[in-house]
């Protein structure tokens, strides 16, 4: 099959291919040869067949029998570049058939695309394309590998073609349902009484009369995610010398510059209450507990969560006085976390009152946050998201912080 599939292929290149009489013949009838059926035969591949019972239909292209008398494939043949924008059911439409499709694949090509259709019912045809292939631009393998499956004679008369087919559907059809109620799963995992996500999905879709397991839900998240992470990896922005420069006075509190003395004395003012929680912590030791002393820490935390890390990339970061180096603004987070946990592992589990509006940060169960990046926290049973931007990142560490009783000035965060 290689060598006629190049050959097409630099035909078409050199538009050598000017009607539907040459995709007919010199194409589709090429091919249909070198995958096995026998073009001599008119009751193996048989053109402008009439189906139905009446004469005025219109016949279609070309009708393969792997197994007469019932039709295995049908063929209908566009002229060159013509189907890129075109959909099966604008073909079809006026053809009227009144037979039942069941069984049947159904091609639309114009020599370069081929679409492959399958399904129960002719009006269907336009939501059940498994399988698109480009002759100019697909892998020579990726070509020879679908036209074997979905139109070999050996494949059809065995019966896998229809098989994988239905199994490419299926999982598309499970896909697509998965994606219309993730949104609404993930608000359920966040009230009472507080399922599991997968679990979530699964309710959400079986009234649709699709059959799906919590099985199925996992790989298909876990696929969805893998994807999300080969197309989207972490930038690493390169900002010019003054874009740098500009922000370094704001960045004064938390990124271990140089210039970190002067804004510490003169633009942040509003932090100066700072030093009033550790009197008021000193006088708690005296027996006076005073009950709102974490609020000014709240409030510490309120302007360096204002920072704009989302230009820079995170070099290190000092924690009381011990430095880490991390490789990515994900790296922090979870060093942070592996840190924390180690520091405060008994009341480690309020961390789980962490939320941002719809979705907690920590879970103990990896599962709810499929498409969120889940990463295990020191190989405990704690789970973090993280698929978060930079500055999340650092409003998330800052609560964490408050959460366990630190102060903003216990963290230095470095960028380039």
């Amino acid at each position: 099959m290689r060598e006629p599939i190049e050959d097409i292929r630099a035909k078409l290149r050199n538009d050598e291919y000017k009607n539907i009489g040459h995709v007919r013949l010199s194409i589709v009838g090429r091919m249909l040869h070198n995958l096995g059926w026998d073009l001599w035969d008119p009751a193996e591949v048989y053109p402008d067949y009439v189906a139905g019972t009446s004469q005025e239909h219109p016949g279609i292209d070309l009708a393969l029998f792997a197994k007469p008398p019932a039709p295995s494939v049908f063929i209908e043949i566009k002229a060159p570049g013509s189907v890129e924008n075109e959909l099966i059911e604008s073909e079809l439409q006026n053809k009227k058939y009144d037979f039942d499709t069941s069984g049947l694949i159904t091609i639309l090509t114009d020599g370069n695309q081929w679409a492959f259709y399958y399904s129960q019912k002719l009006e269907e045809l336009s939501t059940k394309c498994f399988e698109k292939l480009d002759i100019l631009h697909d892998t020579i393998d990726d070509l020879v590998a679908s036209f074997d499956m979905f139109l070999s004679k050996k494949s059809i008369v065995k019966g896998k073609a229809l098989t994988e087919a239905k199994n490419i559907l299926m999982l598309s059809m499970r896909e697509q349902a998965v994606d219309d109620v993730l949104e609404k799963a993930r608000k359920m995992v966040t009230e009472p009484p507080y399922p599991r996500l997968p679990h979530a999905v699964v309710e959400l879709i079986i009234p649709k009369g699709i059959t799906i397991t919590e099985e199925d839900v996992i790989k298909i998240l876990e696929k969805k995610e893998t994807r999300k992470q080969k197309t989207e990896p972490e930038p690493i922005p390169e900002p010019e010398p003054e874009q740098v420069q500009e922000p370094e006075p704001d960045l004064s509190a938390s990124s271990g510059a140089k210039p970190e003395p002067e804004p510490e004395s003169e633009p942040e003012p509003d932090n100066e209450p700072e030093p009033e929680p550790e009197t008021k912590i000193t006088e708690t030791a005296s027996g006076l507990a005073p009950v709102q002393e974490p609020a000014p820490v709240q409030e510490a935390a309120k302007k360096p969560a204002k920072i704009d890390f989302s230009h820079k990339q995170i070099k290190s970061f000092v924690f009381l006085k011990k430095k880490y180096s991390p490789e990515s603004w994900k790296d922090m987070l979870i060093k942070f976390c592996d840190i924390m946990y180690k520091s405060h592992s008994k009341e480690f589990y309020n961390s789980l009152t962490l939320r941002s509006t719809n979705q907690r940060y920590f879970s103990k169960n990896k599962n709810e946050f499929f498409g969120n990046s889940p990463v295990q926290i020191n190989e405990t049973e704690y789970w973090i998201m993280t698929n978060l931007n930079a500055n999340q990142i650092v409003k998330l560490i800052y609560k964490m912080m408050d959460l366990f009783g630190h102060k903003i000035k216990d963290l230095d965060i470095i960028t380039d």
